[in-house]
């Protein structure tokens, strides 16, 4: 009997110390469960949100842990004391008195104020064990107490020799929606994470801290606190903060941080990370003037930097345009795409750049969009149409939804031989369409009407897209105007109220749900016809910011180019990936935003080639295709898809230049933003035409070879 209470004792005193350990170190757990086959067991065992903190994290049941340990050290004493008191012949009429006596004892044993008194003569042996499993836990919630007391106490000495430390580990600067999503993907992926929030008050750092992320309040633009924080030493350092002023000061910050840090380092371990890139830093960065700041402060990175920028925004709008509207595009000549965009926040704004830049397809015509704006959003209507002038035709807001289809050709307004290739005049606006002012929102009797009308126009192939700045807006929006234009339209899928070659096909509705991803998620039935795109959670993780294929595919474009053009360019530069993206940042600004939007556009034409499926409607579905690679025929080359796509590249390239500023001239002239090859395709001479042909052949050939 005795042998088997010692089993019983050892038990005890393990469970209380596991428990104690658990409450302070249980939010390591995370990181080691697929080691351990129980916790990993554990671990599966989640709730419905993936990212929620496990059930299995010591540290959310610290307090509950000490209420357990008191209260068992009382009652176990408190049951000894009264079992010895009814074991002499208690009378049961002074069984309160006894209760009082007996708790106030054991509360003497729990403070230590006093010797484990023997059980009385002729008592069972086992009585006396009470008081040793009291003991047991008395002494855990004394060192729940203690280790509480140090933690709080020491915090950040101990952080402080921690932090030094880490190696290859995960900074993120700015706690908020964006920082948040970061942290949460590093989480999962088991990195070692560290967070600098600059208030104390975020609502999301106990939310972290319960995940075992190691949260330092401080300003990340302070060198003093990226060095305690040990970026210099970090595998990816994140700037996510509100300010795009802020995240470029904190990037210059590091640099020069890095560069002692690295001046310090052997030359060996400099070598190493030089070749590794082992520091990766990356920007958020909304605003494009500050973006080519951005670029010089990327020149001047120590070696072994990683630089990035990225901008959710324009991420979103160049994948709705590049890969989610392709499957609807227009096939034929004769048809016409017309985008109706509603809403023009900073969304719609993005989304406007993006069509105008990439909405151009086999159809060979100018896309046409039309803007319905409200009268909060006239403000940024107008200081729109000032920074692009070129965007739409100078009667845009009269005939906003009713745009003179002559206007879809490139050569209206032009004027030249054609015959001879020579023109007197260029292409002076990218897009066909208007503005118009509503406020009545998606389902106003006005837009209604006018979608009907684009529906059963001959040949068009209208397409809504919702750009509010509120989700649940967007997401309501959508399902209503959903199921009005099925209500208004049920009669046109037996073709009995349409003969006439108009669209016969449902009105595709895009809504921009950024932050909502329960409501978009597969847990929620969506109807057919409606497309949510824009999620931060799917663009806010490790792989889609560190691994950047567009960026990498543009580097190539430019040093193919370079190498048939100008080779000279290429000296002091490598053939690897690294030594071609800088290359690609030491152009100027003008040349980098070309080859960036040349790699954007390399999906549009692949499918107008057949090469890749476009079924997939999918964020990055067509990028996924590249980046394994993409073989084209051998005897691709001169055939009409292929005229056809090099076609389609030489009138986005127009929309690109017109965009930026430039404008036809006889000559070229960079200062003055002057080009002759402003014109259409039949007025470019046979020269350049076979420029884009060689483009679209070393497009090809990387391909093939994969982006991956």
């Amino acid at each position: 009997m005795e042998q088997l209470l010692h089993i019983l004792l050892w038990a005890w005193a393990i469970i209380w110390g596991g428990l104690v350990c658990w409450v302070f170190f249980g939010d390591r757990i995370n990181r080691i469960d697929p080691m351990i086959p129980l916790i990993g067991r554990l671990a599966r065992r989640r709730t419905s949100d993936p990212y929620a903190v496990p059930v299995y994290n010591g540290k959310r049941w610290r307090a509950w842990v000490l209420i357990a340990a008191i209260f068992s050290a009382f009652v176990l004493a408190s049951f000894e004391y009264l079992y010895r008191d009814l074991y002499q012949g208690l009378d049961w009429e002074s069984l309160g008195a006894s209760l009082v006596v007996a708790g106030y004892r054991a509360l003497q044993h729990l403070l230590f104020n006093g010797s484990l008194e023997p059980p009385p003569a002729g008592s069972p042996e086992w009585s006396m064990w009470f008081l040793h499993f009291s003991s047991v836990s008395a002494v855990a919630s004394y060192l729940l107490i203690i280790l509480e007391a140090v933690r709080r106490l020491f915090t950040e000495s101990v952080q402080v020799v921690e932090l030094r430390l880490y190696r290859d580990h995960v900074v993120v600067c700015g706690l908020g929606e964006v920082g948040l999503l970061l942290v949460k993907d590093a989480v999962r992926k088991r990195q070692r994470v560290v967070v600098v929030e600059k208030y104390a008050q975020n609502a999301y750092a106990h939310q972290v801290a319960l995940r075992g992320v190691t949260v330092v309040f401080g300003n990340a633009k302070d060198e003093q606190v990226l060095k305690r924080v040990n970026a210099a030493n970090a595998r990816y350092v994140f700037f996510a903060l509100p300010s795009d002023e802020d995240n470029l000061e904190g990037a210059a910050d590091l640099c020069a941080l890095a560069s002692r840090s690295r001046s310090q380092c052997s030359f060996e371990e400099r070598l190493c990370r030089a070749r590794t890139g082992r520091l990766g830093v990356y920007l958020r960065l909304r605003d494009e003037p500050i973006r080519h700041v951005a670029e010089q402060l990327m020149m001047a990175a120590p070696e072994g930097t990683t630089f990035g920028v990225f901008n959710l925004a324009e991420r979103t709008g160049r994948s709705l345009v590049t890969e989610l509207l392709v499957p609807d595009r227009p096939l034929e000549e004769t048809q016409a795409a017309h985008y109706v965009v509603l809403g023009f926040g900073p969304m719609g704004q993005q989304v406007l750049r993006n069509l105008a830049e990439f909405a151009h397809y086999e159809n060979l015509k100018r896309p046409r969009v039309t803007v319905v704006f409200n009268a909060s959003e006239r403000r940024a209507v107008v200081a729109f149409a000032r920074a692009y002038p070129r965007l739409m035709p100078p009667r845009a807001f009269v005939n906003g939804f009713s745009p003179d289809p002559a206007c879809d050709d490139w050569s209206y307004g032009v004027e030249g031989d054609p015959d001879g290739r020579s023109a007197q005049s260029g292409v002076e606006f990218v897009v066909n369409g208007g503005w118009i002012r509503d406020d009545g929102g998606a389902r106003s009797p006005k837009v209604l009407d006018a979608l009907i009308r684009l529906a059963s126009a001959p040949d068009t192939r209208p397409t809504v897209i919702l750009c509010r700045e509120d989700d649940d807006q967007n997401f309501t929006a959508a399902r209503q105007l959903r199921d009005e234009l099925d209500q208004r339209m049920s009669g046109w899928a037996s073709g009995s109220s349409r003969d006439n070659g108009s669209y016969a096909g449902r009105v595709p509705v895009f809504a921009y749900v950024p932050h909502r991803p329960l409501l978009t998620g597969s847990a929620v039935e969506q109807p057919d016809g409606i497309t949510f795109f824009g999620v931060w959670e799917s663009l806010c993780t490790l792989d889609a910011l560190t691994q950047d294929l567009h960026a990498e595919f543009a580097a190539c474009i430019a040093v193919d180019y370079a190498r048939r053009h100008d080779p000279e360019s290429l000296t002091g530069f490598g053939a690897t990936s690294r030594e071609k993206v800088w290359y690609l940042r030491s152009l100027p600004v003008w040349s980098q935003h070309s080859s960036l939007r040349a790699a954007a556009f390399a999906p549009v034409k692949l499918a107008a080639m057949g090469l890749v499926d476009v079924d997939v409607r999918v964020a990055n579905g067509l990028w996924s295709q590249l980046a394994a690679g993409v073989t084209a025929p051998d005897n691709i080359e001169g055939t009409p898809a292929f005229e056809r796509a090099v076609q389609m590249e030489h009138n986005r390239w127009m929309a690109e230049r017109l965009l930026m500023g430039w404008a036809f001239g006889q000559e070229h002239e960079t200062a003055r933003l002057r080009r002759p090859q402003l014109v259409p395709w039949g007025y470019v001479s046979e020269a350049e035409q076979q420029k884009d042909r060689e483009q679209l052949r070393a497009l090809l050939a990387l391909c093939q070879s994969g982006l991956a």
